[in-house]
């Protein structure tokens, strides 16, 4: 039932941005944190207008239409989402980690942070990439959410 499947996975996106957004909020003392956390409310905002235009519709027809879904596609995207996200965030901690404290562990000197500003700071951006688990969880979510909503050929 491709158009329950299409709704549940809406109000599922919709559930996590939602999530996402709201942990982001302390992260708006710093600029990249402020951008992300209001990308994410307005991602929120559009995916509620969404998934309220499509739960209007109520008749049989719409809600009993099928289409065909292939598992084993999905089932490969979701591993390939959740190996890109691994290395996206192992990457993007390493560039954080050189552009923040590569003169000092290139030079031997201990790493210093001045005060909790600077440290919440820093933290930052080692945060803002784990917000786009996002992602992958949905791809996840996709996957499930077609073996609950298989038709049984009778």
């Amino acid at each position: 039932y491709v158009n329950r499947y299409r709704l549940e996975l809406l109000q599922t996106a919709l559930l996590y941005t939602v999530i996402a957004w709201i942990l982001t909020i302390p992260l708006r003392l710093t600029f990249p944190g402020a951008l992300v956390n209001t990308l994410l409310l307005l991602a929120a905002v559009a995916l509620g207008i969404a998934y309220l235009l499509l739960s209007s519709r109520k008749n049989e027809a719409y809600l009993s239409a099928t289409a065909p879904l292939d598992q084993n596609r999905l089932r490969r995207h979701s591993r390939t989402a959740w190996l890109l996200w691994v290395l996206f965030v192992a990457v993007t901690a390493a560039f954080t980690t050189a552009k923040q404290f590569g003169s000092e562990i290139w030079f031997g000197r201990p790493l210093h942070l001045d005060g909790p500003h600077r440290f919440a700071q820093i933290a930052v951006f080692y945060a803002l990439p784990v917000v786009t688990i996002v992602l992958p969880l949905l791809y996840s979510k996709a996957r499930t959410l077609t073996e609950k909503y298989e038709v049984e050929i009778k």
